[in-house]
């Protein structure tokens, strides 16, 4: 989808990700000049593949010493950290990738019981808030388009194609916000389905959500001043050594090209960009994006290429990211205004030409960079 790259303007290059929410940062290396020199402002980087997309996780700290090529991170080692790391994502995926067919998700979606069903704490903290944000749009951001994302060709099965009126119907008739319950009571946490087929996508809001509790994790090994990327969702925390972390906004392209848009300072938030120009498909000259529209069971067709969040949760970053997208230019700049979210936009007119839209939030407290 989206390329949110970490920006160094000293050395006057910016380094990005690849193809479909894949990130790439930068390692900077320092020269030691003998063996029994302090070590000092060491920028750690751990990475590795989630969610279908790349993780990365950048830490600036002052370590105390080396043992082979591992920087002592305290009294944590980087690759004790890197297990943790790993198994919180694989919990997470656990929990809520559609792509696992024994995950939390999948069975909730497979069952076709119509009663409560038990949620762990975090399916339902990320469930219950992107219900939050569908209501909020009287639908058309919705986590339970998940026969109309599959029936569009964007889930697991990947066979995209136009569907006929009466398939997007009966998708339809399977979803929506309001066929499914939550209950929050003395007997736990519960979800229900309404109507039987009914399918939970949380795709907008789980890389979100794995950003924030890896942050969450390297707070809690005192590691306070960090990078956390997820598929291209991220969170800067404190500070890259005597500067601040610096991110920068794609400029949407639809011949894969890579360049940087806008730059400017994050600090102690998270920021989240959604896109309709890096996954469609076309057919017959038209071309169809991933973005669904609830409210019509269809591909959004509006000027809105690009939607960025800025936000102190990643989860609701991302999914008020997707929401932006759905809803076109006129309702998202007066939907980010009203709820005083910091969104940034980028449409293009009818010459094509890309302009740009930063809501009051935004503009009054993250001026550009360049």
């Amino acid at each position: 989808m989206i390329l949110v790259a970490e920006v160094f303007p000293k050395l006057g290059l910016a380094f990005k990700r690849g193809p479909i929410r894949t990130f790439f940062l930068f390692l900077l290396l320092l020269l030691f000049l003998g063996c029994n020199q302090k070590i000092s402002d060491r920028l750690v980087e751990i990475k590795g593949r989630t969610m279908g997309t790349t993780y990365s996780v950048k830490l600036a700290t002052n370590a105390k010493g080396q043992t082979g090529s591992e920087v002592i991170l305290g009294s944590l080692e980087k690759s004790t950290l890197e297990l943790e790391i790993t198994k919180l994502l694989k919990n997470i995926n656990q929990s809520m990738s559609t792509y696992i067919p024994d995950s939390e998700i999948s069975k909730f979606n497979q069952s076709k019981k119509l009663v409560p069903v038990v949620l762990s704490k975090d399916f339902f903290k990320v469930l219950s808030f992107s219900v939050q944000v569908a209501k909020e749009t009287s639908g058309s951001y919705d986590p339970t388009l998940g026969p109309l994302v599959n029936l569009w060709g964007f889930g697991p099965d990947k066979s995209k194609t136009v569907p006929s009126k009466k398939e997007i119907a009966h998708a339809m008739s399977l979803s929506g916000y309001k066929k499914l319950s939550l209950y929050s009571d003395v007997n736990g946490l519960s979800a229900e389905k309404k109507v039987e087929g009914l399918y939970v996508d949380l795709s907008s809001s789980a890389k979100g959500f794995a950003v924030d509790e890896i942050s969450k994790l390297m707070h809690s090994k005192n590691l306070a001043h960090h990078l956390v990327e997820v598929g291209g969702e991220i969170k800067a925390q404190g500070k890259k050594f005597d500067t601040d972390w610096r991110v920068a906004i794609e400029k949407p392209s639809l011949d894969n090209t890579r360049s940087v848009f806008k730059s400017f300072i994050l600090k102690d938030k998270c920021i989240a960009t959604s896109g309709s120009y890096r996954n469609y498909f076309e057919n017959e000259a038209k071309s169809f994006s991933h973005v669904i529209d609830g409210a019509t069971g269809m591909p959004t067709v509006h000027k809105v290429i690009s939607a960025t969040v800025i936000h102190e949760s990643c989860m609701k970053a991302d999914a008020y990211a997707t929401a932006l997208m759905v809803l076109g230019f006129k309702r998202a700049k007066k939907f980010s205004n009203d709820k005083g979210l910091l969104s940034y936009l980028i449409f293009s007119d009818d010459s094509k030409k890309l302009t740009t839209y930063g809501s009051d939030a935004f503009k009054s407290e993250l001026p550009m960079i360049d």
